[in-house]
């Protein structure tokens, strides 16, 4: 993972941004729909194992549509080299949340139309922090690792073409015009200059 913006042309950094701008959103989308399953099911404010076993879900979640998707061709292995790898980065993303992200929250519970969402009404009063509330850590440990697996798969570099190889044909040299003074196919033309070029071979001195 070691793209630097300033390594692609201005054509192409534009596309690697939109590429984190969308695994990002991937990830936000995994990260409230996780988030919100807890809130529903009464872990509003979840406790330390609680929250990292699902901050490793939300890792392979985002793993399999974030960068190389699961059913893409040949991208079963590297889909699981990031399942792998974010059941590692997951819970320690959860860490720095929980543990650097103490910004308060309103009173959730009490906003206009929220409280009637399944297991909001569980968290009237509560002070909460972006790091304590499910969906907020959730959705900020789902952005992070979405924008870093979609970052990755960029190309590193752009394909370039291939040198022609020894003794292909080149484009015609023959000038129409010519050609028609001369009452001859400018094919022919082009035929005849290729093996009188071929036939010419360089004499050796004696």
């Amino acid at each position: 993972m070691r793209h630097r913006l300033r390594a692609y042309p201005d054509g192409r950094t534009s596309g690697v941004v939109l590429r984190l701008i969308l695994g990002m959103i991937k990830g936000l989308f995994v990260g409230l729909l996780v988030g919100g399953a807890l809130v529903a099911l009464g872990f509003g404010t979840p406790g330390s194992g609680v929250a990292y076993v699902a901050a490793a879900l939300v890792a392979a979640l985002v793993a399999t549509i974030a960068g190389k998707k699961l059913w893409e061709k040949e991208a079963f292995v590297q889909v699981m080299l990031k399942v792998v790898a974010g059941a590692f980065l997951g819970p320690g993303l959860m860490w720095l949340v929980r543990s650097f992200a103490i910004v308060p929250l309103p009173d959730v519970a009490s906003l206009p139309g929220v409280a009637s969402l399944p297991g909001m009404h569980a968290l009237y009063g509560e002070s909460l922090t972006v790091g304590s509330f499910a969906i907020t850590s959730l959705s900020l440990v789902a952005v992070v690792l979405g924008g870093l697996y979609d970052l990755d798969n960029t190309d590193s570099a752009p394909a370039r073409s291939a040198p022609p190889r020894r003794g292909a044909s080149s484009p015609s040299r023959i000038d129409p015009e010519l050609a028609a003074l001369t009452g001859l196919d400018p094919a022919e033309l082009e035929e005849a200059e290729r093996a009188s070029a071929d036939g010419a071979s360089p004499r050796k001195k004696s």
